[in-house]
């Protein structure tokens, strides 16, 4: 009988163990699926920016911001206006700041120059080589970012492999890779405060939930342009308006404009033409990086744009309305791919997501392909939406990456929800363990 009791003792013992290691486990899991993420913060996160996000987005849509406003990160979502539109002379609400710029007195020419850019929201981009050991601590694109439903409102830079020759690194129409260096929601370091709230391992909610992913549930980086060159504070300012916005009038978007103290009562005037930058008034700049090389408001002397332009406009694609193709007959004029059936020569093969220089050249402009879709990591049919750059202190792209890339961590965060979860259920744990403790048997 006591052997029989003893068996007993233990079987109930052993299985209070292991009820105490489903609740410990239960815990944990519920904990860590409470958490939000594997994206980490970058080791040394890019100067916050200003920007702007389109009249789709959310945050605009509820009221928070407008579309002609200049923004910068609060310290809680929403973005802070850090210049309002009426202060560049957009008197109306209807008008939408589609590329942004300051002066930039250097050159995209200098060493560790690293190109930045946004796309939109029907971007895709390039499947890119995940495996690739250099980039592993730095696994977020444009490609993922965009199947997770958050592509449009994040920044991303362009990777050139180290190694060659320079000239062989800034070739335009190699297929390059590309890095998530700003996200649009907290990341731990520099983030846009936009919508949806999800770090980048995170898919956006829309698509939890078996939704559709569309304008309603993400912002759009509409421009951007960085604050370490001009030590965080609004100086001049370079703009363009997108098509269709009343302040425009008669004018073009492709205008860029120009107000040299938005913020101190400073006036806004052209600072270049369509023509001056050889594209059609019916175009549209999308991204924008001005290089005013003498600071004077102008476009002349040795002073470049490099720009970007949306799908809509003329100088991209031929007559039939199409993404221009190398082997069709754009215009439907001879049954031949001429060169340069619309824009400059050889442009109507371009894509919105290609990325295009333009020089001054003292009154003489000419323009070329800086970096095509592919160099971008790409597909022709995406579209940049935002340009920037900034200079890197490491010594290739991969370095680059590796040091301002928001980075993956092996160990997913807890969120507080589930710290409440896994301490409520340790006590249930403790209670058990306290509650089977051996006791005492009297002898027979």
């Amino acid at each position: 009988m006591k052997e029989s009791n003893d068996l007993a003792s233990r079987s109930g013992q052993n299985g209070r163990s292991w009820t105490v290691v489903v609740v410990v486990i239960a815990g944990v899991v519920l904990g860590i699926q409470g958490g939000q993420s594997f994206g980490e913060k970058p080791d040394e996160p890019l100067a916050r920016p200003f920007y702007s996000f389109d009249k789709e987005s959310p945050t605009v849509d509820d009221g928070h911001v407008e579309a002609r406003d200049i923004l910068a990160l609060a310290a809680v979502p929403p973005p802070d206006v850090a210049v309002a539109g009426e202060n560049l002379g957009l008197d109306n609400a209807a008008d939408e700041i589609d590329a942004l710029s300051s002066a930039n007195t250097g050159s995209y020419a200098e060493d560790h120059f690293m190109l930045l850019f946004s796309v939109t929201r029907d971007t895709v981009g390039l499947a890119q080589n995940d495996a690739d050991p250099r980039l592993l601590a730095v696994p977020f694109h444009a490609f993922n970012q965009g199947t997770l439903g958050h592509g449009p409102g994040d920044q991303f830079m362009r990777i050139r492999p180290p190694g060659g020759s320079a000239a062989d690194r800034e070739k335009a129409d190699v297929t390059r890779d590309n890095c998530l260096l700003v996200n649009q929601y907290d990341e731990g370091g520099s983030d846009f405060g936009g919508l949806p709230e999800t770090t980048a391992w995170e898919p956006n909610p829309a698509l939890r939930r078996g939704g559709r992913v569309d304008a309603l549930n993400r912002d759009d980086v509409n421009s951007m342009m960085m604050t370490n060159r001009n030590a965080g504070e609004i100086a001049e300012v370079y703009f363009s308006l997108s098509d269709g916005s009343p302040y425009l009038g008669t004018d073009s978007g492709a205008d860029i404009f120009c107000n040299p103290n938005p913020t101190g009562g400073g006036s806004t005037d052209f600072y270049a033409e369509a023509e001056d930058l050889l594209l059609d008034v019916d175009d549209d700049i999308d991204g924008m990086i001005v290089f005013d090389k003498n600071d004077d408001g102008v476009f002349n002397n040795a002073d470049e744009v490099m720009y970007s332009l949306t799908p809509a406009s003329p100088t991209l694609w031929g007559g039939d309305g199409a993404p221009g193709q190398y082997d069709v007959d754009d215009d439907g004029q001879n049954g031949v791919d001429d060169p340069g059936e619309t824009g400059w020569e050889g442009s109507d093969d371009s894509s919105p997501a290609d990325v295009f220089l333009v020089s001054s050249n003292s009154g003489s402009p000419s323009v070329d392909v800086y970096a095509s879709a592919a160099a971008l990591g790409l597909l022709p049919t995406d579209d940049v939406d935002a340009l920037d750059y900034f200079i890197c202190d490491k010594q290739n792209d991969i370095a680059c990456a590796n040091k301002y890339g928001i980075r993956w961590s092996p160990i997913p965060a807890v969120s507080e929800w589930g710290l409440v979860v896994m301490a409520l259920l340790g006590l249930v744990a403790g209670t058990i363990m306290f509650r089977a403790r051996p006791r005492g048997v009297p002898q027979q």
